[in-house]
């Protein structure tokens, strides 16, 4: 019975399975390819173009925004979709490294953050950090007052 208990809580608190999503595919959310199979013939968790991306983000299925992010900035695609401004033409002299780290996923609605359907690119935006930390205290959603204030 414990063993089931503790399945159930790894299916309910891992973004996509809790919704039914089947493990015969990706477990990136919007993803359906069938995953990679180990030489045994047992499935891994992700699909052949997202495991690649698992070498660069390791911890990504457990923040399904880091896929996200990482599909944006593949294609090049370094702009907030708030302020518009392209933080790699901003910042020529600077690394792509520096220059993604003023890049910021946003959950467009933060009530549906961690659930399937909060955990969809339509519910993500690339913003700078500016746009970002603006948006928060806007919303109040930003993580350490928005739980203060629930207490």
């Amino acid at each position: 019975m414990k063993m089931e208990e503790t399945f159930k809580d790894f299916i309910k608190n891992t973004p996509g399975l809790e919704a039914g999503k089947s493990t015969d595919t990706c477990h990136v959310n919007w993803c359906n390819n069938p995953p990679e199979r180990y030489k045994n013939g047992k499935h891994k968790s992700c699909c052949s173009y997202h495991m690649q991306y698992r070498k660069w983000v390791g911890n990504a299925l457990s923040r399904m925004w880091l896929f996200y992010k990482l599909e944006k900035l593949l294609v090049g695609d370094f702009k907030c979709e708030k302020c518009g401004i392209d933080k790699q033409k901003q910042h020529p002299t600077k690394t792509i490294k520096q220059i993604i780290q003023c890049l910021e996923i946003d959950h467009i609605d933060d009530d549906l953050k961690g659930t399937f359907e909060g955990e969809q690119p339509e519910n993500y935006q690339q913003l700078c950090s500016d746009c970002h930390k603006f948006k928060s205290d806007e919303n109040g959603d930003y993580n350490g007052h928005k739980k203060k204030n629930q207490k």
